[in-house]
């Protein structure tokens, strides 16, 4: 049930009080930087008075997916450092288009950010069912499905699987 009005005001203003006190007790309340702090408590607490349209997930596998998403980043940084330190760099650049299944904006948006976040993988546009990646080398894009199953598990209004 979303909260009423009035709900998401009280709310508003104890986030951006609770803010305003944080930032206080943090900087002691002096210093140029109060003006700036001021502006962000106003535009938490705006934020927090604006209807919610945040997509439902599921706690459990986000938290799974920060470790798998370290994981990743760490192989792949490995890999990538590895191919770096060669005589020869072993790269074949490719582009691909990768059909995805994500129906929702931010699993979408989820998706192309970690994608882009891991080394070797960049993902330059979304077209809808397609997002157009740019790998150092097309083995790379073995670790895409597995990636997009991870961002599925969050959101749990998006497809199982893949056709």
């Amino acid at each position: 049930m979303p909260p009423t009005s009035s709900k998401r005001r009280i709310w508003g203003l104890t986030t951006g009080t609770l803010c305003l006190a944080l930032w206080l007790l943090l900087s002691g309340g002096d210093g140029p930087g109060f003006a700036l702090a001021a502006a962000l408590v106003a535009g938490v607490s705006a934020a927090a008075l604006t209807p919610a349209s945040l997509p439902s997930i599921a706690f459990l596998p986000a938290l799974g997916f920060i470790g798998f998403f370290l994981r990743q980043s760490l192989l792949g940084g490995v890999d990538v450092a590895q191919r770096a330190m060669r005589r020869r760099l072993p790269l074949e650049p490719a582009w691909i288009d990768y059909r995805t299944r994500l129906e929702t904006a931010p699993a979408r948006n989820l998706f192309m950010l970690s994608m882009s976040l891991m080394p070797g993988t960049l993902a330059a546009r979304d077209d809808g069912d397609t997002i157009r990646v740019h790998l150092l080398d097309p083995a790379m894009q073995r670790d895409l499905p597995t990636l997009e199953q991870a961002v599925v598990r969050i959101f749990r209004d998006e497809p199982a699987g893949r056709e």
